[in-house]
């Protein structure tokens, strides 16, 4: 192999160790958010959240959720995807959860948790107002209207 051979073969393992692996060099940190689907909802009605974490490769815990009074939880799933496109890797999971308030009124859902590593990341706060179910009863034709 003559030396300009050599110098290409180098250029070019150095071209490709940094094409490959640039991704994983500035890896920015884990972004999570949280949402729901209603923000508005009636007593024993379904709420849907929506815990999503980007940017963490591997495998971590389930998000830790806040105590949720006047609600009932449960867990519906966790979804993952991991693409690589043009040099760039995104990752992304989802946990998913079903909620049903039991009681009305105003409620502030505390940031969620998720321990990554050695650091705590958190959510935004989710409010949700919650109304009494209340059931109109259907009027006989002709009858006089309550007074």
């Amino acid at each position: 192999m003559t030396e300009n051979q050599k110098v290409i073969l180098s250029a070019t393992i150095a071209f490709a160790v940094l094409f490959f692996c640039a991704p994983l060099l500035r890896a920015e940190d884990p972004q999570l958010s949280a949402s729901v689907d209603k923000q508005s909802v009636r007593v024993d009605e379904e709420i849907h959240l929506n815990v999503k974490i980007t940017g963490v490769r591997g495998s971590f815990q389930a998000p830790h959720l806040p105590s949720l009074e006047g609600f009932e939880v449960f867990y519906s799933g966790r979804a993952s995807r991991f693409s690589f496109i043009n040099g760039q890797s995104e990752s992304m999971t989802e946990f998913n959860y079903v909620l049903v308030p039991k009681m009305a009124g105003r409620f502030v859902l505390r940031p969620i948790e998720i321990n990554i590593g050695d650091k705590v990341y958190r959510t935004n706060e989710l409010e949700i107002q919650v109304e009494n179910n209340l059931i109109a009863r259907p009027q006989a034709v002709g009858a006089p209207a309550p007074t």
